[in-house]
């Protein structure tokens, strides 16, 4: 009788706590689904992108607005970190187009504008009034201060203002030591200039105040392979193995593997980059701050290990899929000569060989163009012949980049300010929508403005 009352006892004790805690657990419900109704839940993952993106973590960011729009409808903040995000990663055409969307969900117009701006500058317009914004800016020392600072250094390297970039990223280093972005960026700088040794050492110490920073650990990889230590420079991309720089890794792995002899593990990573498609690719290479200007790496690669080890038919596969990528890849098409020979198929051998020929003299007087302009960087004339010549062999964006530094050196290069004015031009003509149209159109007429009035000054 005593045990019974005893457990009679303790199951009264319990009711009330169990009520509490079921109270308890239905008041964090309807709190939760207040916060989902309400936009909290859409805030709070936005609020997560937005610093991710402020830390350079494009990835990370990208996941968060992943997972809120698993379970929101996108907003117009939303759209707006990824805007940024394609910004970041030199995709201004998506860029425009996610600001459109931003726009037309009522989103702030002053943000968009100054997002619009920094894309600008960040491809090196030399709009004076948008620099004094973006110097206005980085002296605020806003939350998103190193992305504004990459940005304009960014700029500033695409004008061929290399001592102003590097002064911005050293001051900047100085005042936040632990971002890993400065000495990223000074070492592409020292990279550009063949000083690999100096271009390594900043790289360590970008990977040391970050060691998940994947694009110091890519170009600490290819600074490896330059100077042939490829087991290490494996090593190295082994480890990027995850998330987007996968792919990336993956094919810088492949050659490493290719020049230690180890033929059939390249191929099979090969394969597995292959396969998932050139959008994909790019979109890695993206990650690591690359660009295959328009190749695909692959396919190229693949079917030149296809050859070396006799399977002709899937190295002719792949190379015609490098080419149809990109016919102006010289590497692939000389690949593409040898298979057309030993498959017995001369005549289109002879027809591609001539072409192999064309862009062998393209090749050589791009080489020589760079020698000139590495011994002088003043001889406006031979950079502005180069970047005319990469234009049409390489890539459009590659190009613009060597006529825009024309510029710093010669403003009133008449030839330089008519290219940039025509090339912006045709690229607001293919604009998807009046958004990027805007941004183009601007940079043709200060183009031409310019040019217009140099031509009036001789009159």
């Amino acid at each position: 009788m005593k045990k019974k009352r005893l457990i009679s006892q303790s199951v009264k004790q319990q009711k009330p706590a169990r009520s509490r805690a079921g109270f308890l657990l239905f008041f964090l419900v309807v709190l939760c689904l207040s916060i989902f109704f309400f936009g909290g839940f859409s805030r709070f993952g936005n609020a997560m992108a937005s610093n991710a993106i402020n830390a350079g973590k494009l990835e990370k960011a990208k996941s968060w607005l992943d997972f809120v729009e698993r379970f929101s409808s996108p907003t117009g903040q939303s759209f707006f970190e990824r805007a940024r995000c394609s910004r970041i990663q030199g995709d201004l055409d998506q860029m425009a187009s996610y600001l459109r969307k931003a726009m037309e969900l009522g989103f702030d117009k002053v943000a968009m504008e100054r997002q619009q701006t920094i894309g600008l500058v960040s491809i090196g317009t030399p709009d004076p009034a948008s620099e004094e914004r973006m110097l206005a800016w980085i002296r605020e020392t806003p939350p998103d201060i190193s992305d504004l600072v990459r940005s304009y250094a960014n700029g500033l390297v695409t004008q061929s203002r290399y001592e102003d970039a590097t002064e911005l990223l050293e001051l900047y280093r100085q005042d936040f030591p632990s971002d890993p972005m400065p000495h990223y960026r000074l070492g592409r700088i020292d990279e550009h200039f063949e000083r690999y040794e100096v271009a390594g050492e900043h790289y360590r110490k970008s990977l040391q105040a970050d060691p998940e920073f994947a694009p110091a650990a890519f170009a600490m990889a290819r600074i490896e392979s330059h100077d042939n230590h490829f087991p290490e420079a494996l090593a190295i991309y082994e480890k990027l193995y995850h998330g987007k720089a996968e792919l990336a890794a993956r094919l810088g792995a492949a050659k490493s593997l290719r020049m230690m002899g180890d033929l059939e593990a390249s191929r099979q990573l090969l394969r597995t980059v292959y396969e998932a498609g050139f959008e994909a690719c790019n979109d890695s290479f993206r990650s690591v701050d690359e660009s295959p200007a328009g190749r695909f790496i692959a396919a190229a690669e693949l079917g030149k290990i296809d050859l070396d080890l006799g399977d002709l038919d899937a190295s002719l596969i792949h190379i015609e899929s490098a080419l149809q990528t990109c016919s102006n890849d010289y590497s692939a098409r000389m690949t593409y000569v040898q298979v057309l020979k030993r498959l017995g198929r001369k005549e289109e051998a002879e027809t591609e060989s001539e072409k192999n020929r064309l862009e062998q003299e393209a090749f050589e007087k791009i080489t020589m163009l760079r020698s000139k302009v590495k011994r002088s960087e003043k001889d406006v004339e031979a950079r502005f012949e180069l970047g005319k010549l990469l234009m049409e062999t390489e890539s459009e964006d590659v190009g613009i980049y060597w006529i825009k530094g024309v510029l710093v050196h010669d403003p009133n290069h008449e030839n330089a300010l008519r290219c940039l004015s025509d090339y912006y031009l045709r690229k607001a003509s293919s604009a998807k929508d009046t958004l990027e149209n805007s941004s183009m159109q601007k940079l043709a007429t200060l183009y031409r403005d310019q040019l217009n009035k140099i031509v009036k000054e001789k009159d």
